[in-house]
């Protein structure tokens, strides 16, 4: 998958008496590692520039600074920023922000009618059986990515939920 980030540089002819190009950096998280994955030449009169990232995509975190080689000059970063959109992450992060709502949890294994999970919010023997009946699960990732299912019974002590209809692929470890 690839992004197009987008910067535009409302001062061009005061960026140009010091710098000569726009350096793109990109990190998986926040407050990670960053490195450098892309560069665009500063141009007289442009004050919009599209950088392509083809190995991001829109849950990557990005900055960038004006940067100059001789004699070596950079600009402060600029405040990390993510290209706009809307994912399921997102959607999963702001629910369980704003309302306390859903359940993000790591399945590992199972079957096209199975999740299994060792998650302890749901793998315990505290719980009665079928809880969580008629509810939804929605993967995320994997191959049942998109394809929500409803909990038709529940074995907490097994950490395992039945689903109907059956999803097309099998539940991958640790994939979905």
């Amino acid at each position: 998958m690839s992004v197009t980030i987008r910067i535009v540089v409302e001062d061009i002819a005061d960026k140009l008496l010091i710098f000569d190009e726009i350096e793109l950096h990109r990190s998986d998280t926040l407050g990670g590692s960053y490195a450098q994955v892309a560069t665009e030449s500063l141009v007289e009169d442009q004050f919009y520039y599209s950088i392509v990232d083809s190995g991001g995509d829109i849950n990557k975190w990005y900055k960038y600074r004006f940067h100059q080689d001789v004699p070596l000059a950079n600009s402060d970063y600029s405040d990390p920023f993510r290209v706009d959109g809307v994912t399921r992450l997102r959607a999963r992060q702001a629910a369980l922000s704003k309302y306390g709502a859903g359940l993000v949890m790591v399945a590992d294994g199972g079957s096209t009618s199975v999740a299994q999970t060792a998650d302890y919010r749901v793998k315990t023997a505290l719980f009665r059986a079928d809880r969580g009946k008629g509810t939804w699960l929605l993967p995320s990732t994997g191959g049942n990515q998109g394809a929500p299912r409803i909990v038709l019974s529940s074995d907490p002590g097994a950490g395992q939920f039945t689903v109907s209809p059956i999803w097309p692929a099998v539940i991958a470890d640790g994939n979905e």
